[in-house]
């Protein structure tokens, strides 16, 4: 009975339960066990992250807008619109080459980790090269260039042709322009249809002179 008693004791001590601290805070991302499966010392039972960190890859046509601690904005293919900030942390001394273009691994921390960021999640990374706040800005499909200049179309009066308007344009992205002069805000500004921007084209050639004669179009 004594026998029966300390083999009963010994496998209590086998499967009693024992605590696994982790040396550091962060997310289990893995785990390599499962319940009641034998391990030994220094097999890994979890894997933990302390901090996410998204690699992003830069063209290396770009690169050398890019800065340690610039800020960017983070968006999650699978939650689309939702804009996490972040700053570039590290920079690849060494390129990689990928479908023939030399690129660099950008590190990129996240200023906060939402509870839906996943290890392994594919990232759209916007690297902010310089803002402005509090300024009037339109979209970047109301605004038009021809040759050196801006244009936009102002509706003044309903019932009226929409008339080009040239403006000063700062800075922008895909998005929209910033506007800093030519217009107001309560400006109606319309949208040009591609026969606005034909005779806009059109009326900007005018303005050069007549073309030489003696040049061939390329058609010819």
């Amino acid at each position: 009975r004594a026998k029966g008693e300390e083999e009963v004791k010994k496998w209590e001590d086998v499967y009693k339960p024992t605590p696994v601290v982790a040396p550091l805070n962060g997310f289990v991302i893995q785990r390599s066990v499962e319940p009641g499966q034998s391990v030994a010392t220094g097999d890994p039972i979890l894997v933990m992250a302390d901090y996410l960190i998204v690699n992003a890859q830069v063209d290396e046509t770009d690169i050398g807008k890019i800065k340690i601690g610039q800020p960017v904005n983070i968006e999650l293919d699978a939650y689309l619109g939702q804009e996490i900030p972040g700053r570039v942390e590290h920079i690849a001394y060494e390129s990689q080459t990928i479908n023939n273009v030399n690129i660099y691994e950008v590190k990129v921390v996240p200023g906060r980790v939402p509870a839906f960021f996943r290890a392994g999640m594919s990232a759209t990374v916007n690297f902010i090269l310089s803002e402005q706040k509090d300024v009037l800005v339109l979209p970047l499909n109301a605004v038009k260039k021809a040759g050196n200049q801006t244009y936009v179309f102002i509706q003044k009066q309903q019932g009226k042709k929409p008339e080009p308007l040239q403006i000063k344009a700062g800075l922008e992205n895909s998005l929209n322009v910033e506007v800093v002069s030519g217009v107001k805000q309560g400006d109606e500004v319309v949208i040009p249809t591609v026969k606005m921007i034909e005779q806009l084209n059109s009326r900007f050639e005018h303005r050069r002179g007549p073309v030489n004669p003696l040049q061939k179009k390329s058609n010819d």
